[in-house]
């Protein structure tokens, strides 16, 4: 019988690793363990900072006028950042858009302090037709009527809202029926509020900030972020941009408000709300007199009312005034 001898082929199966092989493997398989452990902390850390969860003193008149909370002037909420109550902000996003384009118009008021205003209608003067009420101060002059502890919730302003008036409630009307000839109907209202909290004992100081969704008095969905030793300004909820032709002077058109008349064809609104996955309030930006390239702004620049936003939200949006004639 005649025997093989083994091949070249089986004696290179039978090799082990060379040295040099062995420092290789070594090598990459420190490389690969040592990013797995700066990754494994850089995710610890970042799961701490968004998941810092604590107690604030926000007020019991604030907390039952937001949320219905009875007999407490402290809750617990998350901190920022926090990036659930970041997705929770772009769901309420989406809803917004959603309650838009079933809307025949849009009227944001801007306001100094809490408002209890939520009605599912409100009722329009006799002989006054729905669409005569064509800016947010003839929605208010209507809602006063109705309601007239209004006029003194809401302030009255074109374009820019005043400093003091961080908070704003938007009123979502809808088509009404035509057995409702006579009001418009509330399909919703929204409420954003950026207040300052000053702490106590054992609570921390800072802002905190709410933005909230009710069906008449029925709060139906809500997010709200709390920015711990924060008390940096926000800047103006809602800046309203009228239709170019009423930049024409006269009644329609109050000194310091023409150059804030833009909208071609239909009035809109600038908008922003907190954003939850923000560490802080302050700007990134610019400083509020110059433009994100650094440039400086002019005396007139309608920019200079809401510069200071650059980089501060990503939560923006562009709101027609009348989305029925889009």
């Amino acid at each position: 019988m005649k025997v093989l001898s083994p091949g070249p082929s089986h004696r290179s199966r039978c090799r082990g690793f060379s040295l040099v092989e062995l420092a290789c493997v070594s090598a990459l398989s420190m490389g690969v363990f040592g990013a797995a452990v700066l990754a494994f902390r850089a995710i610890s850390i970042q799961q701490t900072r968004s998941t810092h969860y604590g107690q604030v003193t926000a007020g019991a008149e604030t907390l039952n006028n937001f949320y219905g909370l009875q007999n407490t002037a402290s809750f617990n909420t998350w901190f920022a950042p926090n990036y659930g109550r970041a997705i929770q902000a772009e769901e309420m996003r989406e809803l917004f858009y959603a309650d838009q384009e079933s809307a025949s118009a849009v009227f944001a008021l801007p306001r100094t302090g809490r408002s209890n205003i939520r009605p599912t209608a409100v009722a329009l003067p006799p002989r006054t037709p729905g669409r005569l009420v064509d800016t947010p101060n003839a929605f208010l002059s209507v809602l006063a009527a109705t309601a007239p502890e209004a006029a003194s919730i809401f302030t009255a302003t074109e374009g820019l809202p005043p400093a003091q008036a961080a908070q704003a409630s938007v009123f979502i009307i809808q088509p009404s029926l035509n057995s409702e000839p006579d009001q418009l109907t509330v399909r919703c209202l929204w409420e954003i509020d950026i207040i300052p909290v000053a702490g106590g004992p054992s609570t921390p100081s800072g802002t905190y900030a709410s933005v909230r969704r009710y069906v008449g008095p029925t709060l139906t969905r809500y997010y709200d972020v709390f920015y711990k030793n924060d008390a940096s300004a926000f800047g103006p909820v809602v800046v309203h941009f009228e239709r170019a032709a009423r930049a024409t002077g006269g009644a329609t058109s109050p000194a310091g408000t023409s150059h804030l008349k833009r909208a071609a064809g239909s009035p809109f609104y600038f908008m922003w709300w907190p954003d939850p996955a923000a560490p802080t309030l302050r700007p990134h930006g610019g400083t509020p007199a110059t433009s994100l390239n650094g440039s400086p702004l002019a005396s007139d620049d309608v920019r200079l009312g809401y510069a200071g936003h650059y980089g501060q939200s990503s939560l923006f949006f562009v709101v027609p005034m009348f989305p029925c004639i889009q």
